[in-house]
């Protein structure tokens, strides 16, 4: 039932985010008159929230969005309103998502883990559905808005948490790569192909990574080397090295300097192992690269292979007990 559960999830990630219902066009583009309509428009579209403004029926919104399977890529234009996730409207069975937001006109302000980003055009931060988090635009905005599974970037829950809410300069030397990347996908995202827009938006996945991997190098605790590892330290690390066929629990040991023993620990308290850490991860790299229609012609097995399972039989076991189906059925279904 737990993994039943697990593909259920990203179904609702698909259905919530689908551009469904009053103001619907065929391009993906909705439009709302009056701040009712835009509440009936998003107010559930990815998890409850509860949305003020004081412009009612005046108010004015527009949203472009693509759906990618596990990505959704928008852009919201609106007047000046707030968006209030509270710790009542959050369950267990909402879906575990990560927004990214970069603001392209007027200012915004992102409240969440004690932490307040105050964006302006061009800067960017991120934010986690999973806790109470509030967003206010004083003035009429533009911004594009990913959202995505916290499972589809390669950080710990704790690195997440130390990066929400955080301005990152969209002019910093990480963000002139980056930014311009998400700008162009959001404006283009419509009108490409399917196989194209769902490589893109895995792309931008992967450049999210690294955007947020800076962001955690740049402060002030990261990059000691004179201090015990902590287990994020080493999530990074592992996720870093997926696909060395060596990796194991001594060849991470080593690598941090630290006993076999105290990296047992350090999982144990999480209520996992290192080796069951290590092959979920696998597992969810092999998904992603079993949904990309651009690798279609690739065998099964090869996929495996090259993210550490040298066994097909085993791989196809871990596979279903995980994602409730196994991968050649997992890859037909994305179809």
């Amino acid at each position: 039932m737990k993994d039943e559960g697990h593909v259920a999830k990203e179904r609702v990630v698909d259905g919530a985010t689908l551009p469904t219902g009053s103001g619907t066009s065929q391009d993906g583009v909705r439009h709302a008159s009056g701040f009712d309509e835009w509440k009936r428009m998003l107010g559930h579209r990815f998890v409850p929230v509860r949305l003020v403004s004081e412009h009612g029926a005046a108010f004015t919104g527009t949203l472009r969005e693509r759906v990618l399977r596990d990505v959704s890529v928008s852009e919201i234009t609106a007047d000046s309103h707030r968006v209030i996730r509270a710790s009542s409207q959050i369950s267990p069975d909402d879906p575990a998502l990560l927004k990214l937001s970069v603001q392209l006109g007027g200012g915004g302000l992102i409240v969440q883990d004690g932490r307040q980003a105050v964006l302006s055009p061009g800067d960017v931060a991120v934010y986690d559905t999973a806790r109470p988090y509030t967003l206010a635009f004083d003035d009429t905005i533009r911004c594009l808005v990913f959202a995505f599974p916290r499972s589809a970037i390669g950080l710990g829950t704790g690195s997440l948490r130390e990066v929400t809410a955080v301005r990152i300069d969209g002019s910093g030397p990480s963000g002139r790569l980056v930014v311009p990347f998400l700008r162009t996908l959001a404006d283009t995202v419509l009108d490409l192909p399917q196989a194209q827009a769902l490589r893109f938006a895995h792309n931008a996945l992967d450049l999210v990574t690294t955007l947020l991997t800076d962001v955690l190098e740049g402060r002030p605790h990261r990059g000691r080397r004179d201090r015990v590892p902590t287990l994020e330290d080493v999530l990074d690390w592992i996720e870093a090295n997926l696909s060395d066929p060596g990796l194991s629990l001594g060849r991470i040991a080593q690598a941090h300097y630290v006993s076999p023993r105290y990296l047992q620990n350090l999982f144990s308290h999480r209520g996992d192992t290192v080796t069951g850490w290590i092959r979920s991860r696998r597992l969810e790299r092999c998904r992603r690269e079993l949904a990309d229609p651009l690798r279609a012609g690739e065998p099964v097995g090869a996929v495996g292979r090259r993210w550490g399972f040298g066994d097909p039989a085993h791989f196809s076991r871990a596979f279903k007990a995980r994602y409730g189906v196994p991968p050649a059925r997992y890859r037909d279904l994305s179809a």
